[in-house]
């Protein structure tokens, strides 16, 4: 869906009777034909050590979303409020540790834990990194669910704000990705929980 087809879809099911209508976006991706990040910033594309984008099948790239992305991607829950959407839910916060090698997590690096980053074989100790890396993706993801949701309800405090995302055994089991669901969660501005809890969890072996 394009920007200027948000207004339109919404009112769709308004006007054939559905009471209740809201719009999902995704977090963790540029699902917007890559619109973003073609044209405004692609260092916050995730890339992996050899600088390779991760991407959706759908061929978009996967992202850390910075505060200027949740903020423009708040504009799509903004125009989906003014069309009559009560709920905008917001999916997926898909922060893929093979991408962890992208521009904007080595400057977020810097600012959160006062160093500069450095490449995973210079640690001594491979689980200082490892923790580092889980924590920041996962505390970016959480920045960005905070910025979205705050902007949207400056226009439209009544709208719901509703995190969308799979279980953090299946992030963590199938797909290597740091997520923090409960931290975004216990945000003031978030206001629910849709469980995408789908056969992938399952999957995870039990020992």
């Amino acid at each position: 869906m394009t920007k200027s087809g948000i207004a339109s879809a919404v009112r769709s099911y308004i006007n054939n009777g559905y009471e209740r209508v809201g719009m999902m976006v995704p977090m963790g991706r540029d699902a917007t034909n890559s619109e973003y990040t073609k044209t405004i910033d692609d260092s916050i594309i995730q890339r992996r050590a050899d600088g390779s984008p991760v991407t959706h099948p759908g061929g978009c790239p996967y992202v850390y979303p910075s505060e200027e992305f949740a903020q423009w991607l708040a504009e799509w829950g903004i125009m989906a409020a003014e069309a009559g959407a009560e709920y905008i839910f917001v999916e997926e916060p898909d922060g893929f540790i093979a991408g962890a090698y992208s521009e904007y997590l080595k400057e977020q690096w810097k600012e959160f834990y006062k160093e500069d980053w450095k490449h995973p074989d210079d640690y001594l100790n491979p689980i200082e990194y490892n923790f580092k890396r889980d924590q920041l993706i996962a505390q970016i993801f959480v920045n960005a669910y905070d910025t979205f949701a705050k902007t949207v309800k400056k226009s439209y405090p009544n709208v719901k704000v509703i995190l969308a995302t799979h279980t953090a055994i299946d992030y963590a089991g199938n797909h290597k990705i740091s997520a923090n669901n409960y931290e975004i969660l216990k945000l003031d501005s978030i206001d629910g929980l849709v469980v995408q809890a789908w056969t992938d969890t399952s999957l995870v072996p039990v020992y």
